[in-house]
């Protein structure tokens, strides 16, 4: 991506990268289908009901036909993890909440795929072209590119509730060429640590306030610098000293063999101290 964008770069001040949560989801799922259906046509297997289910993105669907397929080729262990996924998705399926669909299908299709190699004696598949990447952190990438490009990064990051039905929402980072970040707020201008403090967890945002106004300040436009995010720099401001770590004890250092004839060791006696293995390498009587 960055030799991509060398030549715009070189005439533009500002690289301005777009990403939308809910597009890469769906392209990531779509991947992971195509190659799931190739995956058993090489299997010479064939499952309907999972066709139909992957088609519809019906992830009890998904578990309960995997589950027959599994057992249907002797994968008890496999099959119990279905049905369990099965049992458990049944139960909050028709409740909002914080699920995403496509990334529980996605993760049953995976071990599919690996217990039906796994039963054809083979190791498991290589994952599709493209899905691992689908899957990168965009700030990861924007980041990368400002480095690679040493340009100024924009990344206009879309988001929705994990289950991917909400309302979207804009987050606006701008990356300076050293790596540094800047979460864009109300007006175009950074966004301040109070603001940044609110969208931390809300048992992290309580404790946070023990550390004062100027450390969290702090933290919020350091943490770039030390490759933490804001959370990672408040959780680890609020650990307890690590202690010094315990090794075993050295050996005792010999002292250095004594100088002068009157005090040469006589022959065929340990210069060793106890516990030491070391002897006198004077000749013989």
């Amino acid at each position: 991506m960055a030799r991509a964008l060398q030549t715009v770069a070189r005439s533009a001040p500002l690289v301005v990268l777009r990403t939308d949560a809910r597009r890469r989801s769906a392209l990531a799922y779509d991947a992971v289908a195509g190659w799931f259906r190739a995956e058993l046509a090489r299997a010479k297997l064939n499952s309907e009901p999972l066709a139909r289910a992957i088609d519809d993105a019906d992830r009890r669907g998904v578990a309960a036909a995997a589950e027959g397929l599994l057992r249907s080729i002797n994968q008890p262990e496999e099959a119990a993890y279905a049905r369990a996924r099965h049992a458990q998705w049944s139960g909050v399926a028709d409740e909002p909440g914080p699920v995403d669909a496509a990334s529980d299908i996605v993760a049953i299709l995976l071990r599919t795929a690996a217990a039906v190699a796994t039963w054809r004696g083979e190791p498991s598949p290589s994952l599709p072209s493209g899905y691992a990447v689908l899957g990168l952190d965009p700030l990861h990438i924007a980041r990368t590119v400002a480095y690679r490009l040493d340009a100024h990064v924009r990344l206009e990051a879309t988001t929705g509730p994990p289950e991917l039905t909400g309302p979207n929402e804009l987050t606006i980072q701008h990356i300076d060429p050293a790596g540094q970040v800047f979460r864009i707020g109300v007006g175009g201008v950074p966004e301040p640590a109070s603001a940044a403090v609110t969208r931390l967890p809300a048992p992290l945002r309580e404790r946070a306030r023990q550390l004062g106004e100027a450390t969290v300040a702090e933290l919020h436009r350091d943490a770039w610098a030390r490759q933490l995010t804001f959370e990672q720099a408040v959780e680890k401001a609020l650990s307890p000293p690590a202690g010094p770590e315990e090794t075993d004890p050295a050996p005792p250092v010999p002292p250095p063999p004594p100088t002068g004839p009157a005090s040469s060791p006589r022959c065929g006696t340990s210069t060793a101290k106890p516990g030491w293995s070391t002897w006198s390498t004077t000749p013989p009587c």
